[in-house]
């Protein structure tokens, strides 16, 4: 089974993108877990899952994209309540020996105002992550979109 990770706030616009992501691919032989922020104690759902993948918003801009998490980057940091997505990939390796592969797809969003919709910005870059999701689960590789036919890119 593999996890997604939907990070973000459905409150602040397009932080909540990752939500909308998932819902766009639907059902399938995953679960989904929304949460604002990843805490040590989600390393025993990791526990149980074949492999990850965490959905986040970015701010920076740009297309979407996925890209692995290396076992070699993931090493633990101090113990805080909020855990970056490497963080939790190496406390689910340490604790309960979870050895899977683990993926970052990022979502770029232009406005993340407390009380936002998602913006149009965002929205179509739901639509890109979605499809590159979609080819992940599909047991495919993920293409990167191109530029073309792109509104509201950087």
């Amino acid at each position: 089974m593999t996890l997604l990770f939907a990070i973000g706030n459905p409150h602040r616009g397009d932080d909540g993108v990752a939500a909308e992501v998932c819902a766009l691919i639907g059902g399938g032989d995953w679960k989904v877990i929304e949460t604002m922020e990843l805490m040590p104690e989600m390393a025993a759902d990791v526990a149980g899952a074949e492999r990850l993948v965490f959905i986040d918003a970015d701010y920076r801009g740009g297309q979407p994209s996925i890209s692995p998490l290396s076992p070699v980057a993931c090493h633990p940091g101090p113990m805080t309540h909020s855990l970056r997505p490497s963080d939790l990939v190496a406390v689910a390796r340490r604790l309960y020996g979870f050895s899977g592969p683990a993926w970052l797809l990022r979502v770029p969003g232009t406005d993340f105002s407390l009380g936002s919709p998602l913006s149009e910005t965002a929205r179509t870059n739901s639509r890109l992550a979605a499809g590159l999701l979609s080819d992940l689960l599909k047991g495919g590789q993920p293409v990167e979109p191109s530029c073309q036919g792109r509104r509201g890119a950087a």
